[in-house]
């Protein structure tokens, strides 16, 4: 296996980027991702998830919210009933169907994997595409709907409503949810049958700290 250092990136604090970060990376390149001004931030992406400052994380969000909407935008223009005015294919029942089972989770990803209060303007941006794409469904305008019919529309089919959900409300139970998934794995449990499985954080502590589990928690 040959090391590609075109292939490479690295990230390391402000304050720790200087002339001895600078030899130890040698020729691998800082990651870093530019905004609309073309400031450029620095922070890493692992499995498509951002990691770094503020800023850097936002940036990111918000180019993943541009081609998220540029998708809905093309499946708007395509989908369009009045573009197709013909009684015998069913436009406004498939882009019911994709609005439901698919385009409304796109997002879902990030929301559950990056901090709530990072998400928020990549939510509301999630949500008023939505909110445009509903509108092309149903030929109605749904901004001038009551906050009561609104509420309703997010309840789920089987109280017989739409099952459409908004990404601003629900952006932090999906970080909780991925919390918790991932949190159980990382301390030690017992199962039904009296097995206690290894936990990932087994490496031994200093005798004067806390165990990982209590640090964590």
């Amino acid at each position: 296996m040959k090391l590609q250092p075109v292939k490479l990136k690295c990230y390391s604090n402000e304050a720790y980027r200087d002339d001895k970060w600078n030899r130890l990376r040698g020729s691998i390149p800082n990651e870093t991702i530019a905004d609309a001004s073309g400031n450029e931030h620095h922070g890493f992406s692992v499995c498509n998830v951002p990691i770094g400052y503020c800023e850097y994380d936002k940036e990111y969000l918000r180019q993943k919210k541009r081609n998220i909407l540029k998708g809905y935008n093309k499946i708007s223009t395509l989908m369009d009933p009045g573009r197709w005015p013909y009684p015998e294919i069913p436009l406004r029942q498939m882009l019911w169907i994709l609005l439901v089972a698919c385009l409304q989770f796109m997002g879902d990803y990030w929301l559950r994997h990056v901090r709530p209060d990072f998400t928020k303007e990549f939510a509301a941006g999630i949500d008023e595409a939505m909110a445009q794409l509903l509108q092309t469904c149903i030929g109605m305008d749904t901004s001038t709907w009551s906050s009561i019919a609104k509420q309703r529309l997010r309840l789920p089919i089987r109280m017989k409503s739409c099952g459409l959900q908004d990404a601003t409300d629900r952006r932090h139970a999906q970080y909780i949810g991925v919390l918790v998934q991932s949190m159980l794995p990382l301390l030690d449990r017992s199962d039904s049958n009296g097995a206690s499985p290894k936990s990932r954080l087994h490496t031994p502590n200093h005798p004067r700290r806390q165990p990982h589990w209590q640090r964590i928690l």
